[in-house]
């Protein structure tokens, strides 16, 4: 017995020769048939259920066209082993054989004497509430039953190419009856799930240790308008992760028109290169309003998927894509935002969490970096909660936020982001973005006023800039994709995803694919490239006095490369011999595609601010000053010079803190900074020989040992975007590393 795929990706069960196959016909079958060959089925499902044996790698299969008013019912076998599977599958040719199942659930796994089934596939079935769906035909009342139920312990289920309509909730995954683990779906048709006197989802996952979701068309779930009180409500979903989940993926799907939210990942997981479409909210991540949350938080990452407009429930008109809270660590990063609908609500959302049975278990937002992402023709960019406290604890707090390399483009709202009136740059990192509203200058809220982007941005956004930026594909959406393959539009692609099987695959209708063509037409690719730089159409709306991509310049009683000067009055302190200062550790970190590499052992240190966050460095540096008791004068010696002709600027920042290594620092990881530019340089091509570049931290040393530091940890960076690097000599490279020149 083996279980492969075949050229098309479909999971294919070879069953060994002491395996049991049997055949099933409602059109051809007699149950006094022998049962074993597909010229003598049997005609009823039940009677195959009795031929099947527990603990082996038997198959059930049902003819391709023919109905079945019959559900799977109670089921309690399961096969040998993971290579060994039980198979409830099909024979023949044409479409999916349909269990009819009227108003009845259409299987349930395990009892109370059978806790376990394990080691089952269920393939290529329709499973349909006929009495329920309006436009089937039979249709007999509301009145009905969730349609799949995987109650039991399992370990080893899958459910590939079945299609689930018109239940009360479609699919239920709990583990009630025992631990359930590693259940996927794949390539499936979810749909059209109601309820009119209770909760109703596509999906309910609950209890499940690996549940993986995957190229799955997940479409209407939760409300059908068609019957009365069936209309949308906040409470009915595509799909409910319950915080009890752990290991879960969603990737490939296309998750649209749900009732209210396309997606609750309570439970965090991997989410990436799925199309979520005209969901009123189309996400959540971590975030709970009502119920307990996932003790710690949520770990994970959202890359590469699509977020296309919203939907209308009751009068309110609903347009939020990613509402996040109770994170521990998460990335979302080459995903795509595009055509909320107007004055509705926020592309990104950090929020708070409510209605918590356990809320001594939240964290807040920790750890979460956004970064490539294009908002594009959404009513609001970015919104940080004013319930989130900035460095704090518990379920308030936000920590270690960073926003960088991400275009806010068409704001529908000149208002681009809410920042909140508690913003500090020592945990929320903004820098490279793009910004731009055609209905004016772009604003920030910050907790009830609003300030213009370019004033505000001084010393809080780094290298951002107000630009109105042309993309590769113009503005691409779902839409276009669907006009592309000849569907004429979004609701001509979903139309066609809906009727996807093996005996009609086609992969261009895959929520991947639709991702895919949308992300590229904003210029990224693969895993998630940030957007070139494209001048702009228009230039940005900055007074010429306040140009939005330079940082603040220090106070001029402080000049950035000269020592302060002593008032004459006062006479100078007696000379003192200095003391060479090498760092203690010293490294480079790289963006984009190097985010996760650690460069601590290369012979150079780099700095840039490129358009493409691949290309951006910085440099981390630390010094032990602890047998400073004071220090009168700091200089830094850097010796190099830029990588291709031309120059550039380095700046010199302190680190947020000294917890980094040399052997351990990335792009991920990074400390940041704190404060504002203590000095900076211009590093330039001098022909074949490198240059020594030098930087006056003075000021910056000797409050440092006022208040007691004994490491002291400095950024090389640069906000200005640059098309070559500032290289100069690491500790690694011998002699003419950097130092500091101290003195006491």
């Amino acid at each position: 017995m083996s279980v492969s795929l075949d050229a098309s990706g479909f999971t294919v069960v070879t069953p060994g020769v002491l395996d049991r196959v049997v055949y099933v016909s409602s059109s051809s079958g007699d149950d006094s048939n022998f049962g074993y060959s597909a010229v003598a089925p049997v005609r009823t499902i039940g009677q195959a259920k009795s031929m099947l044996r527990s603990g082996y790698g038997d198959q059930m299969l049902l003819k391709r066209g023919d109905t079945f008013y019959e559900p799977l019912g109670t089921w309690v076998k399961g096969g040998r082993s993971a290579g060994e599977p039980m198979v409830i599958g099909t024979y023949g040719v044409g479409n999916r054989p349909v269990l009819a199942t009227g108003i009845a659930n259409a299987l349930t796994t395990g009892t109370s004497s059978v806790k376990t089934v394990n080691h089952l596939v269920i393939q290529g079935l329709k499973f349909w509430a006929n009495q329920r769906d309006p436009s089937g035909g039979g249709f007999t009342g509301t009145a009905g039953n969730e349609g799949l139920r995987l109650l039991s312990g399992t370990n080893d289920l899958l459910l590939e190419d079945v299609e689930v309509d018109s239940y009360t909730t479609n699919i239920t995954a709990a583990g009630f009856i025992g631990p359930a683990s590693n259940i996927r779906i794949r390539r499936s048709i979810i749909t059209d799930a109601y309820n009119t006197s209770g909760n109703s989802q596509g999906l309910y996952i609950e209890n499940v240790s690996g549940f993986t979701l995957e190229d799955n068309v997940i479409d209407h779930n939760g409300w059908n308008d068609a019957v009365s009180g069936g209309g949308r409500t906040q409470f009915n979903h595509n799909v409910y992760i319950k915080e009890s989940v752990g290991g879960f993926v969603a990737r490939g799907n296309l998750i649209s028109n749900a009732s209210s939210h396309g997606l609750q990942a309570r439970a965090g997981g991997v989410i990436e290169n799925n199309t979520f479409l005209d969901n009123p909210l189309h996400m959540s991540y971590g975030l709970v309003n009502g119920g307990p949350v996932k003790a710690g938080g949520v770990t994970g990452r959202i890359t590469n998927n699509v977020f296309q407009g919203g939907g209308t429930i009751g009068s309110l008109v609903r347009g939020w894509a990613l509402d996040m809270s109770n994170v521990a660590s998460a990335t979302v990063s080459g995903n795509v935002f595009t055509d909320s609908p107007a004055a509705s609500g926020m592309a990104i959302s950090l929020n708070v969490v409510s209605g918590v049975t356990n809320l001594g278990s939240a964290v807040g937002v920790n750890n979460l970096l956004v970064e490539n992402n294009v908002i594009n023709n959404w009513t609001k960019g970015l919104q940080i909660a004013e319930g989130l406290v900035v460095g704090g604890s518990g379920a308030t707090g936000l920590n270690n936020f960073t926003f960088r390399n991400n275009d806010i483009q068409n704001s529908q709202k000149t208002t681009v982001m809410h920042v909140g009136a508690d913003f500090s740059t020592s945990e929320i990192h903004l820098s490279g973005n793009r910004y731009h509203s055609p209905a004016g200058t772009a604003l920030v809220n910050i907790g009830g006023p609003s300030a213009k982007w370019y004033q505000w941005a001084p010393g809080r956004d780094f290298g951002s800039s107000e630009t109105d930026v042309n993309y590769p594909g113009g503005n691409r959406n779902v839409g276009s994709y669907g006009s592309a393959i000849g569907l004429g539009s979004a609701s001509g692609y979903v139309s066609a995803a809906r009727r996807l099987g093996e005996s009609n695959w086609q992969s261009n209708l895959l929520g991947s694919a639709a991702a895919a063509y949308v992300r590229s037409g904003y210029g990224l690719t693969g895993t998630g490239t940030p957007p070139p730089t494209v001048p702009p159409t228009v230039p940005p709306t900055v007074p010429p006095t306040v140009p939005p991509t330079v940082p603040p310049t220090v106070p001029p009683t402080v000049p950035p490369t000269v020592p302060p000067t002593v008032p004459p009055t006062v006479p100078p302190p007696p000379p003192t011999s200095a003391t060479t200062l090498v760092p203690t550790e010293d490294a480079t970190i790289r963006g984009g595609a190097y985010a996760g590499q650690n460069f601590g052992s290369a012979t150079t240190i780099e700095v840039r601010q490129a358009s493409v966050v691949d290309n951006s460095r910085m440099t981390y540096l630390k010094f032990d000053v602890s047998k400073f008791s004071t220090i009168s004068s700091a200089m830094l010696y850097l010796k190099g010079n830029a990588m291709q002709s031309g120059s550039m600027q380095v700046e010199v920042w302190a680190a947020a803190n000294d917890n980094w290594a040399e052997n351990t620092i990335t792009w991920n990881n990074d400390p940041g900074t704190k404060g504002t530019k203590i000095a900076s340089f211009n590093a330039a091509v001098t022909g074949s020989t490198a240059t020594t570049y030098s930087a006056n931290l003075s000021s910056f040393f000797t409050a440092a040992k006022i208040a007691g530091e004994k490491t002291i940890s400095l950024v090389l960076l640069s906000t200005v975007t640059s098309t070559t690097a500032g290289q100069f000599t690491s500790s690694e490279g011998g002699a003419s590393g950097p130092y500091l020149s101290v003195k006491a």
